[in-house]
């Protein structure tokens, strides 16, 4: 399973995309490709019309859905901390 950055799936709808146009399509082929509400509402928040919003609510509709938790951003935080404390800050969204 591949958790995919809302960065990622954005540089796949632009023209020097096709890279990242890729590994989503093989990621999805393969049924490894998951994501979070975090990035769910990264990515629609962006359409830039209601036709695009719904391509992305479709393509959305796919990947596997990791659900997070209280405990899942306290570990998020915990090792965004861990990183910036060795020099390898990270941002949460």
């Amino acid at each position: 399973m591949i958790l995919v950055d809302a960065s990622v799936w954005i540089r796949s709808v632009k023209s020097n995309g096709l890279r990242e146009r890729g590994e989503l399509d093989a990621l999805t082929a393969s049924d490894e490709l998951a994501t979070t509400g975090m990035v769910i509402a990264e990515i629609l928040q962006g359409a830039a019309n209601e036709e695009k919003y719904a391509e992305w609510h479709d393509k959305l509709a796919a990947p596997h859905y990791f659900a997070d938790s209280r405990e899942t951003w306290e570990r998020a935080g915990r090792l965004a901390y861990e990183l910036r404390r060795s020099g390898q800050a990270t941002g949460l969204s």
